[in-house]
């Protein structure tokens, strides 16, 4: 009799839970952990980092053997996996030398610049590859492409950005702008030079802090 579960796209209820992977691991504890969750009736689990940089010589460069490893006995015990792209700690992922000390040139107002054109290039690169590397294996179900995100920066590059989109969001109508946000900018380029945690005041409309949360969102989906 065909159920609900068997009539899905995916064939199946993804439920489970995340594994973090951990260098300090070794192989038979993470066979064991991933038999737990299995032994849990579970069927799917997300899995960070998407790389193992410790695997490599020198460490830091791009290496996948312990993740590898993972997703072997994953498709072994008929767990399916969906591997976190970016998200929560990026010391493994697309930027692992800017933390816990980022390069200088990369930085504004000592905040990590994700708008940094190299930094964009850098997200690009790490995630082609990754996808590249675990395309068409069978543990895969798919991707989540940034988790935990808690990106609130606004460095010169990240308030370039946030103009560009103010202008189109207003149709480049700097009298529009003020209207909405109760100011008085005399340009677009103008609000370059305020933080967007000040823009708003006890006098002054809450809509510049919508626009800033709205482009937050759209900068995180034209970033990846």
């Amino acid at each position: 009799m065909a159920t609900l579960s068997s009539e899905l796209t995916l064939g199946m209820f993804p439920h489970g839970t995340v594994y973090l992977i951990l260098p300090e691991d070794d192989a038979a504890t993470r066979r064991r952990d991933l038999e737990n969750i299995k032994a849990l009736d579970f069927n799917t689990v997300v899995l960070w980092p998407p790389a193992s940089r410790w695997d490599s010589e020198p460490p830091g460069e791009l290496a996948f053997d312990t993740i590898d490893e993972v997703m072997d006995v994953c498709a072994e015990l008929g767990l399916k996996v969906i591997i976190e792209l970016q998200g929560q700690d990026d010391t493994h992922g697309p930027l692992p030398h800017w933390l816990p000390f980022a390069d200088s040139v990369l930085l504004e107002h000592d905040d990590h610049n994700i708008n940094h054109p190299e930094a964009r290039r850098e997200v690009v690169s790490f995630i082609k590859a990754v996808v590249e590397h675990f395309k068409g294996h069978p543990a895969l179900l798919a991707y989540d492409t940034f988790n935990e995100v808690h990106f609130q920066q606004s460095d010169l590059w990240t308030l370039k950005e946030f103009v560009e989109f103010l202008k189109q969001q207003y149709h480049d109508d700097i009298r529009a702008l003020n209207t909405k946000w109760a100011t008085y900018y005399r340009d677009f380029d103008s609000i370059a030079k305020r933080q967007p945690k000040v823009m708003a005041s006890r006098w002054s409309s809450v809509v510049a802090m919508r626009d800033w949360f709205r482009f937050q969102q759209h900068n995180f989906a034209d970033r990846l």
